[in-house]
């Protein structure tokens, strides 16, 4: 399946703004098109404009499909195949994994919650809260956010074995229910693996500011759970995305070095 969405490119001196839109899981971009460039999805220039002068429209091209399913369940066993076999250098012996995504913030800021999101989903999911456990992973999000995450259900069974529970925030509720729930199931299935006392790992230096992560952060810490720092597990490159950085400051070299010379001309 093809569809279309259109990209604004806005100049401005000696720079070039380019508005990129929102993907929704299950798009990726196949190609970036206009009279000018060309560029096909891992980023090779086919025809490169000299210089942008004005405002343009870019056509981009996606496709749906199995690519970015294919790809979230590559990097879900990259995920879960790590955890296991650097569980104590990386992870902190954590047989459970809380990731909770604060709001999305005007602010330039570097979290690994999010940077988790969109390296496994593809997709930022603020205000989300994920634990990963050996045979299932649970988000706590809204009802818009769940439609999306519902995707990935048979592509987690498929590619490790864990089933895939949404808990479901209504604006009214308070969600301690819902985390509560969590909490128990995870106690539930630490205890089937002769387990009583597991080891939860979450990211400690990052700010919970929202209402809802705070009330999480405190009932985490409430729970009896023995708690544990995994930054360094989430501090692990991708080789893949270390490739597409590459890509990226290639393209941002040669692009600015067009502009450069038409510039001087």
């Amino acid at each position: 399946m093809i569809c279309k969405s259109l990209l604004v490119v806005f100049s401005a001196a000696n720079f070039v703004t380019y508005v990129f839109p929102a993907l929704p899981f299950g798009l990726e971009i196949k190609y970036i098109i206009s009279e000018n460039i060309v560029f096909s999805s891992n980023f090779r220039m086919l025809n490169m404009v000299p210089a942008v002068t004005e405002p343009k429209l870019f056509w981009f091209v996606f496709t749906t499909s199995s690519g970015r399913s294919e790809t979230f369940s590559t990097r879900l066993k990259t995920f879960y195949s790590h955890w296991k076999e650097t569980k104590s250098d990386l992870w902190g012996s954590a047989d459970v994994l809380a990731i909770a995504t604060p709001p999305a913030s005007e602010d330039l800021r570097y979290l690994k919650s999010s940077a988790l999101n969109i390296w496994l989903l593809g997709y930022e999911f603020p205000e989300t809260i994920m634990v990963f456990t050996k045979k299932q992973i649970h988000f706590l999000c809204s009802q818009k956010k769940a439609s999306l995450l519902g995707v990935v259900k048979k592509s987690a069974m498929d590619a490790v074995g864990v089933d895939v529970v949404l808990h479901v925030k209504a604006k009214t509720d308070d969600r301690i229910g819902l985390m509560d729930g969590i909490f128990s199931a995870e106690r539930s299935l630490s205890k089937a693996d002769g387990n009583d006392n597991p080891i939860v790992g979450y990211i400690s230096r990052e700010t919970l500011e929202w209402k809802l992560l705070e009330t999480w952060d405190d009932r985490l810490k409430n729970t009896g759970f023995q708690l544990s720092d995994v930054t360094n597990g989430l501090s692990v490159k991708d080789r893949d995305e270390i490739m597409n950085v590459k890509k990226a400051r290639y393209l941002t070299y040669s692009v600015m070095n067009k502009i450069v010379r038409s510039l001087r001309m």
